[in-house]
Order: C-alpha cells, then structure tokens, then sequence
C-alpha cells in the first residue's frame, strides 16, 4: 500500500508548474470604529445553514463519500497504522473560561485573537465579541454587518471571518468574505489603528474574482509570517459544485504596515500554484509571527483533501516578496509516515451527527526549524472521526512524522494548533478541537504536545449541555475551523475557541439546542526553567577541560538515571545564555562538548539537571 501510494504522488507530477503573480495598490475605503456603531439590526435569516461552497451537488458528493467511508471494511488501511489515545505527558491545565459568541449562524466558525494586555477578539458566522479578560466583561458584541458599515460599500452577506494579533506590532487583523457570487464578492480586510479593538479600524476590501471572470473566493485563511500578512482563497465557478467548481487556490502576500497606518494597502497576490498541471488547492499559511523575521520564504501546505487514504503534504514556498521583480515558488512534497483520510461524520445524542468536511489541513505553525499541523481524518480503528498533528521536518532529506488522535469512543474534529514553550528551543504546543459521541454531547477538548513526552492526555475544557439540532435532516455543522493563540506576554499560556452545544430554556413551541462558542485559558505544564533554579544542588561529580578555554569546551558529569538532562548555560547574574542539550541522556559517565564561538569571554555556570530533584553546576571560564 505505501509503495501505491508513493506512485500515484508521483504520477501526480514531478515538477512544479510556473505561477502567475500580479501587483495591487488597494484604497481605503475608510475606517469604523466599533464602539461608536449607533444601529446593529443583526438582522439573520436562520433556516438551514450558511452556504456550501458551491450548489447542492456539493452536498450530495459529501454525502457519497462519507457513505462510501461507513461501508469501507477496517481492513483497506495499511496494517503498520497506528492510532494514539491520551499521551504519556503532564496534561495542560485549563485557567479562566467562558461562554463566547451566543448562536448566531451555521456554522460557528470559531476564531479569536487576545493582546498582551488581555484585549480579546471572538469571531464567529455572524458576529464580532470583544472581551476584557482582565476585568472579565464583554464590552462589545456586534454584527460584521454593522462593522462593515454602510461606507464601505459591500451590501452582500458577511462570512466565513478570520483574526488574528500582531505580536510585533501590538494590533489586531481581521478578515472575512462578502457575497458568494463573482459579481459581488470581496475579501474585508480591517486592521486595528491601535492595540485596542474598540478603536478605529481601518477597512479594505480585496477583489474577491480578480480575474474578472466568474469565479469567486471562499474560505479564506489568515496567519502572520516574517513580518507579512499572507492571506489564502479557494477559487470557485459560480453555482457549480465544490469538487467541479474548484479552479485554483491563490495567495496574497499583504504589507500589513500600509492597513495600520490607514493608506493605500500594498499586495501581491500569487495564482497558478500548479503540481504536475493540476492546482493545489486549500493553501494553508504556515504561522511564523513570534520574530519579526526568519529568513526564510513563505510556506504553505496543501494536500488532497478528498482522499479517503492518503501520505501527501504538498509544501509551498514563495521566496519572493512584493516588491520583487519575478515571482519565485517551490514546491516540494513530503511523505508522512502514517496514512490519513477523509473521517465519516461525527455521532452525537439523539441519532444526529456532525459534519466533518474533508481532511484538508486547518492549522499550521513553524518552530526551532519544524512545522506542526493539523486536520480531521479517519480514525483506522474504529472507522469513525479523529484528528491528526503532523510534524514536518526540513526537506527534502526528511519525511513527516504523523499522529492520529483518537479515542475509544470519542470522535474528534476541527483541531488549532498554538505555541505554547516559555524560551527559545522549548518545543511545546497546545492542540484544541471539537469532542463528541451518541452519549456525549458536542463540547471542546485540549490536549498539550512537547518534544520529549509527545502527546499529553486530553482535558476536556467544556462539555456540551444538548446535542445539536439547528438544521432540518439528521447531519449538523460542526464549526469548519477553531482558533487558537498564544499569549504574548504569559509564555506557556494559549487562548482556544471553539463549538459546544448549548441547551437554552423553551420558548413557546420551540426548544433551542444551538451550536455556541466556548473560549479558555490554557497552559502548558512545566516547562525548563529560564533561570537557575533555588533547588540544592547535587554533589558536583562534573567537570569541565579545558578550563579555561577558548575553543572546544567538553564537560565530565554523571547522572543516577536513564531520563530526560538539561545542560544550560547561565551568566553570573543567573541569567539563562543558551540551551546547550535537552533530551535523555543515559545513566552515569557522559560527556558533552561543545564550540565556544560567539560566546563573549568572561565567566559562566554549566547547569545540568533533570527539571525536578536532581542538578549539578560548575563554573568555566572562555577567553577570546
């Protein structure tokens, strides 16, 4: 089956296809301020849903496969996958939580954004709520019709929103589409004039069919990489299917300076992202925001979404920028070591289920060098619904490794993904997605992952109070995406956002069991600490030739265990200078060497310890 697999990635093509880039200058169209809207109609036609990218066939090819998925025998996956339950590492604990945006709309289309100074912004459907976590009070809830206001001049429905926060810049961006028809269709672009999201808000609006043809963008997805916005959108042909309609995915590449200051928003937007003459379609930006600059290009990743059995991770590369005469992307592709796929729907009470979509990747983000990501799939088990965390290591040399969570008799979907280490080289994320069974109802789950333990078990942040009935028929939505960011400030700590059901009391004739958002406060477990710790120290059984030096440098010590060891570096103020080991080390005699180069002469500590009963320390001294 692996040897099948790799064949049809390689019929698919060997070459990447040349792309197609265009420049565009885009004028304000002027600036809202949220907190000073004087009407909010949120007026909202609730009935079935919020529109199927494309028509009812769409619908109908879903409904196929996914039948096809529940008759498929377990045994046409490869015996070698495997499927992961709870982790053996210390789970995350869960800080301050509540409920998010009220019911609105179908789907829910979690995502959010908090500030250093506990700003948060929830984005749903429909609807914009702005928190103050500090002084726990929402301040604003608001419609992305009336934020849009009027002046801006886009009448059609608004949808599908994304936000995120600048780290580097200390503000807020948001964006989400306007009408599903090429004649109407805008990409919104707001960004925030200050850290504080009840203030002005400068506003743009992206040619949602920039072909002049008739095609249009949907679903967008938004990260901040290398001190740029990039910003991806599916293509799609009026009124036909999503699987017939699709024509190409393309990106934007955004001066996220030009939206702050309020003036004519610089852009480039890259299409005929082409492998072997087909499109890649559901680029998915890959996040890179905490410096202001790696040095590297631009990533994305792709993959066929409609795969029912599947080892491909399409990896884009755009190594140019918006000033930059000719256009430069690479593709390249990865194998993972475990097949993934296209999940059946979730079960939830009362013989409902949730819609899963596609296994397209929902989240990704790059650290120390690797990618993570995320996305739903089968669970090869029990043939229901999981989700799966890819590590991409650097290519071409390496492949990627993949995990899918599953559980017993949870199914799981729609996972983010946000960094969660306290220091540079401290590997560590925090993973939220959707939970649900025909005995529990539909709530949010949280599960913590770090270099040495992997996965953690999973924490459940907030258990549903109904199922899920908004919609006619027996399959619900399920939410299409949840959020998840760290919090700038607090290393260690993440904000999540995502689907619970919610039991409201009747109201006349009619019982609402609605689909609502529930946010939290996440943090990772402990982590290496970044400065020497008060622990005793044990009898010192190190030591460090030559001492002093200037080049080379190896240091002697022993410990009592098999385990995971720290070696550090700190100056005499106690101040962390580098990481120089973190990973298990074997019981008794070692040695450690390293190159002393860049480090400035003067007296340091060598810490070695385990992060809990056991450290060592020793004094050297480096001359140039």
């Amino acid at each position: 089956m692996r040897k099948f697999l790799l064949l049809a990635v390689i019929a698919f093509g060997l070459t990447a296809d040349a792309q197609d880039a265009m420049n565009f200058e885009i004028a304000p169209l002027g600036t809202v301020n949220p907190s000073e809207v004087k009407v909010d109609r949120n007026t909202n036609i609730q009935h079935i849903e919020a529109p199927y990218p494309g028509t009812d066939p769409y619908r109908v090819y879903l409904s196929e496969l996914k039948s096809r998925i529940l008759q498929r025998q377990q045994n046409t996956w490869p015996s070698s996958v495997s499927n992961k339950t709870d982790g053996i590492g210390d789970p995350p604990t869960v800080g301050q939580n509540f409920q998010g945006n009220e019911f609105e709309g179908v789907p829910n289309d979690n995502d959010m954004a908090i500030s250093n100074d506990g700003k948060l912004v929830s984005v749903t459907n429909s609807m914009i709520y702005i928190f103050d976590v500090v002084q726990d009070t929402l301040l604003l809830a608001i419609s992305l019709e009336a934020f849009t206001d009027s002046t801006v001049g886009l009448p059609a429905r608004k949808f599908d929103p994304r936000v995120t926060y600048d780290f580097q810049q200390d503000r807020f961006i948001m964006a989400y589409l306007s009408g599903n028809r090429s004649t109407e269709n805008g990409i919104v672009l707001a960004f925030s004039e200050t850290n504080d999201p009840m203030g002005n808000w400068n506003m743009y609006a992206l040619p949602g069919n920039p072909f002049n043809d008739s095609t249009w963008s949907d679903y967008p997805m938004m990260e901040i990489a290398d001190g740029r916005l990039l910003l991806t959108v599916n293509q799609i042909r009026d009124g036909v299917s999503w699987q017939l309609g699709f024509t190409q995915s393309i990106i934007w590449q955004i001066d996220k300076a030009t939206g702050y200051a309020g003036s004519n928003l610089s852009t480039r937007m890259y299409s005929g992202i082409e492998y072997g003459g087909k499109p890649l379609r559901n680029l998915t930006p890959v996040e890179n925001d905490r410096a202001a600059s790696s040095g590297s290009g631009f990533i994305f990743l792709s993959n066929r979404n409609f795969d029912t059995i599947n080892d491909t991770i399409w990896v884009v590369e755009v190594l140019s920028d918006i000033s930059d005469p000719t256009p430069q992307i690479d593709i390249d592709f990865s194998i993972t070591d475990q097949v993934y796929g296209v999940p059946p729907n979730a079960h939830q009470p009362s013989n409902r289920f949730l819609q899963t979509n596609d296994g397209r990747i929902l989240d990704a983000i790059s650290e120390n060098g690797e990618i993570h990501f995320v996305g739903n799939t089968n669970n090869p088990a029990n043939n229901r619904a999981a989700i799966f965390h890819g590590v991409l290591y650097d290519l071409p040399n390496n492949g990627t490794k993949l995990d899918i969570i599953s559980d017993d008799s949870l199914e799981f979907g729609y996972p983010a993904i946000a960094y969660s280490g306290r220091f540079d080289g401290d590997v560590q994320f925090i993973m939220t997605f959707n939970h649900s069974s025909e005995t529990v109802n539909p709530g949010l789950s949280t599960m913590h992952w770090d270099q040495f333990t992997g996965l953690s078990e999973r924490v459940m942040v907030k258990e549903g109070t109904s199922f899920i009935n908004t919609q006619s028929g027996n399959v619900m939505r399920w939410g299409d995406y949840s959020g998840a960011q760290a919090k700038g400030d607090e290393p260690g700590k993440v904000w999540i956002c995502g689907y619970w059901g919610k039991f409201d009391p009747p109201q006349g004739t009619i019982t609402y069991r609605n689909n609502s958002t529930w946010i939290a406060e996440v943090e990772s477990p402990g982590s290496p600490s970044v400065g020497i710790e008060d622990v005793e120290a044990q009898e010192s059984k190190a030591m460090a030739f030559p001492n002093p030096t200037s080049g080379r440098f190896s240091v002697e010590f022993e410990v009592p265990n098999s385990e995971v060891y720290f070696v550090k570096m700190f100056d005499l103020k106690g101040q962390l200078v580098e990481i120089l080991f973190a990973d298990k080390i074997k019981e008794g005699q070692n040695v450690l060497s390293f190159n002393t180069e860049g480090l400035e002469a003067g007296a340091y500590i060598i810490e070695i310890s385990n992060n809990a009963d056991y450290r060592s320390t020793l004094n050297v001294l480096i001359y140039q």
